[in-house]
């Protein structure tokens, strides 16, 4: 829906073909993948509405890192959608804390292509990110996805799982 290089006509297409309430995806496995593909979808193409509809869903989930199991990909945690919501109605100072945030999430994670996209849009803003992320502006008890080698650690609500990539792809 919102790759790189996608032409704004197409996603608008697109949006305006899904449904403005969100309400009956908050107990789906995928919520916040579609939801945070919706806000950044609608800040992409500046569509205000959208951005106002998908805005309180996100909130709650600020520190979150989207997971999708089914392709095991890691997209960039909710702030980072916050802050491009943000960027699109023109709160520069806002954009500017939600990256800040989302690059503070990330700093454990070893994701490099993600902290990278999300550095280049913060340096969009004017602004460039502190090469350590200040990890203070994470609360303690915020999610966490922490990788060391091949071994994952997922952590929300003082429960944690440790889950290793090779157990799925090794022969």
């Amino acid at each position: 829906l919102v790759g790189y290089g996608v032409e704004p006509e197409t996603v608008r297409g697109i949006l305006a073909r899904l449904p403005r309430e969100l309400d009956f995806l908050e107990h789906d496995s995928l919520y916040l993948s579609v939801a945070t593909t919706i806000g950044s979808a609608a800040a992409y193409v500046d569509d205000t509405e959208r951005c106002d509809d998908v805005y309180p869903h996100l909130l709650p989930h600020a520190d979150r890192i989207v997971l999708d199991g089914t392709a095991a990909v890691c997209f960039p945690p909710v702030s980072a959608t916050l802050a491009r919501i943000a960027r699109s109605r023109g709160d520069v100072d806002e954009a500017r804390a939600w990256y800040e945030r989302a690059l503070a999430a990330l700093t454990s994670a070893g994701a490099p292509l993600l902290q990278a996209r999300l550095e280049h849009e913060l340096a969009e803003l004017g602004a460039v990110a502190a090469r350590v992320p200040v990890v203070a502006a994470v609360p303690e008890d915020a999610a966490r996805f922490e990788r060391q080698g091949d071994t994952w650690m997922l952590a929300f609500a003082g429960e944690s799982t440790i889950s290793s990539s090779r157990s799925y792809f090794s022969g």
